[in-house]
């Protein structure tokens, strides 16, 4: 009886492992009208995206991370929420801190990555494919 129990332990234990997280390395351009290519390097915990002149670093642990965009410092925290990436940043500007956030997923055939951008002046969403 004893070893059922542990068996079922076990069994259990491995059902309720979370599923890795997705890969997001690759080119992703944007579908038209839009034309912004993102390029992703992927290696958890660390995710570097690169965008026109632009190189963001983040990290899927939770710490800080701070990046330049257009002039302003960025400060992020990344970590997976399941399967999606979840950002959230403080843009410190001249007129104040403004928080914004950022969800991203993966299509269950990996050709497609959603953002979800929540900012101060606007919601957003931008589908983009795998190249």
């Amino acid at each position: 009886m004893e070893k059922r129990v542990v068996l079922c332990s076990v069994f259990l234990l491995a059902a309720c492992k979370p599923a890795p997280p997705p890969v997001l390395t690759g080119t992703w351009r944007a579908r038209p009208p839009e034309t912004l290519v993102l390029t992703i390097e992927h290696r958890d915990p660390e995710v570097k995206v690169r965008a026109g002149g632009a190189s963001l670093t983040y990290t899927t642990d939770s710490s800080e991370t701070c990046n330049i965009v257009e002039g302003d410092m960025v400060c992020s925290r990344a970590r997976w929420d399941g399967p999606f990436l979840q950002i959230d940043s403080t843009i410190k500007g001249e007129k104040g801190d403004v928080a914004a956030s950022e969800r991203w997923s993966l299509s269950p055939d990996g050709n497609t990555l959603t953002i979800q951008k929540h900012g101060p002046k606007s919601d957003s969403r931008l589908s983009l494919l795998r190249e």
